[in-house]
């Protein structure tokens, strides 16, 4: 919250920013709080009076841990061996995840500043 009250403190006039936020729950959260709506940072953002637009990135971030899954479980003998093995399946973390970017304030954006990466 105090760093996008600090973001909005500097945002020139007419001024925009763009923030790319994970949000995260727990099994027992209500699925609800994936939505772009009522993330934490969306929260923040109403609090702050910033009016925003949101861009869904979910898809992308799960091909990310999908590749760090199979990344994780080839190297796994390796991070055994130097005894260094943290390991939280990926597969339940794409269960509880979705990634957004929200825009201040919403406008259409020119194709060219946000990738189409779906």
């Amino acid at each position: 919250e105090k760093t996008v009250g600090q973001m909005k403190a500097v945002l020139k006039p007419k001024g925009q920013m763009g923030i790319f936020f994970t949000q995260m729950m727990k099994p027992e959260d209500s699925k609800e709080l994936l939505l772009p709506e009522k993330t934490k940072l969306a929260q923040v953002l109403k609090k702050h009076n910033l009016n925003f637009q949101t861009w869904n990135f979910t898809k992308n971030e799960h091909r990310i841990w999908q590749k760090c899954k199979e990344l994780a479980e080839e190297l796994k003998s390796e991070f055994e061996a130097e005894n260094f093995i943290i390991y939280t399946p990926p597969d339940r973390l794409l269960n509880f995840t979705h990634l957004y970017c929200y825009v201040n304030p919403p406008q259409k954006l020119a194709d060219s500043l946000l990738p189409k990466l779906d």
